[in-house]
């Protein structure tokens, strides 16, 4: 026997594996079109939405796909369409493009950390992150003169 056939495979990267924002942007999808994302994977209809968005983690690892490309492959352009309505981005393209400003969105620092500002209704940033923004605000700009 070789060492090649003794030495035991990694199980293959799941929804841990994935950058926060792709976590977010999937879960929010997935909740959305949990009915459609059990008939592609399927899953009985007991299956909650957290099993469903590990299931997509798990092929995501299982096919060594980006989030761009298994948007691409294997959800119709109607359903990332109205994600990307969803997410601010617009919707008009094929499945490839769609598929790339979503994965675009969900990498962007601070994708799904927004609350929704319940006098305006817009979206806003959560308290940590406005802090941070005027700390950063107060500071003094220093110029390529001030050597």
């Amino acid at each position: 026997m070789s060492r090649r056939s003794r030495r035991r495979k990694a199980a293959p990267p799941g929804i841990e594996a994935l950058p926060e924002g792709v976590q977010i942007g999937l879960s929010k999808l997935v909740e959305v079109e949990a009915e459609t994302v059990r008939a592609m994977l399927e899953k009985d209809d007991e299956t909650d939405v957290s099993d469903l968005v590990k299931a997509c983690g798990t092929v995501i690892g299982q096919q060594k796909l980006t989030a761009e490309s298994f948007l691409a492959r294997f959800f119709p352009k109607e359903m990332l369409s109205a994600h990307c309505a969803s997410i601010g981005v617009s919707k008009k393209g094929s499945e490839a493009v769609l598929a790339a400003r979503i994965s675009k969105a969900w990498n962007k620092p601070g994708f799904g950390k927004e609350e929704e500002d319940k006098v305006t209704g817009k979206k806003r940033p959560r308290d940590d992150e406005a802090r941070d923004a005027d700390a950063d605000a107060t500071k003094p700009k220093r110029s390529v003169l001030d050597k």
